[in-house]
């Protein structure tokens, strides 16, 4: 973070992420091209990488960013002063939840975004949520503590339909740091679901196992609907108060 601003790096796709609320600019090394909310907009030199440090144009990312620059010549070079302009206070973001903070850096970005008046059935209220579904077929959905509940927690689905090696890495990493005693035994029951044996039950949901430890437990979930490219699997990791 630098200031109110977060700044993360994507090491697959070369490009870095610059955001503060109701803002977010995306830089890809090598590239004329930058995106400020989703709107392109050209660079008169793109970003580039040099030894491990990414280098981005000065100029054109404080002015995306609502800031003032101005260049003062002189001595050996010049001066150059950024700053907001007269009468706008800086907006501090809000810290995320220490569990939306881990799966951003299993992620490698800012990618879990708040979700007003949503929720995913942890702590069995309408809350403000945060959540990410993933092209890789996996949806992670965080519930924070809230004081009308006495459980708040995280619920992660799994396309069967999609084998995607890194993303099941992700969940193990994610039982081993929340229930590292359970971890392994989840995950078996995890892989046997995951292999096609679906407990299909007449209103197409079936209720698979529960693992409880230290006052954090699991439900474990296997959804089919009887339609191709609709099966998966839901893991509830609930935490209590």
């Amino acid at each position: 973070m630098l200031g109110n601003k977060l700044i993360s790096w994507d090491s697959v796709l070369q490009a870095v992420y610059i955001e503060k609320p109701q803002l977010k600019v995306v830089l890809t090394i090598g590239s004329n091209e930058a995106v400020v909310n989703l709107v392109k907009k050209t660079l008169d030199a793109p970003a580039v990488l040099v030894g491990d440090r990414t280098m981005v144009p000065l100029r054109f990312v404080s002015e995306a960013l609502g800031e003032e620059v101005k260049w003062t010549p002189g001595g050996s070079g010049g001066r150059v002063d950024i700053r907001l302009p007269v009468g706008v206070v800086p907006v501090v973001p809000e810290e995320k939840p220490e569990v939306v903070q881990f799966i951003d850096e299993l992620l490698g970005g800012d990618y879990m975004e708040k979700e007003p008046g949503h929720n995913s059935w942890t702590n069995w209220i309408s809350t403000d949520s945060y959540g990410y579904l993933n092209k890789d077929g996996v949806t992670y959905t965080f519930d924070p503590p809230d004081p009308r509940s006495d459980r708040y927690g995280l619920t992660i689905t799994y396309d069967t339909d999609i084998d995607n090696t890194r993303k099941i890495a992700e969940i193990r990493k994610i039982l081993e740091r929340y229930m590292p005693d359970k971890a392994d035994e989840v995950m078996v029951a995890f892989e046997e679901k995951r292999d096609g044996n679906l407990r299909k039950t007449l209103d197409g949901s079936g209720f698979v196992h529960s693992y409880s430890e230290n006052g954090t437990y699991t439900n474990m979930s296997a959804m089919y609907y009887g339609v191709e490219g609709f099966d998966f699997i839901q893991l509830m990791i609930v935490f209590m108060k």
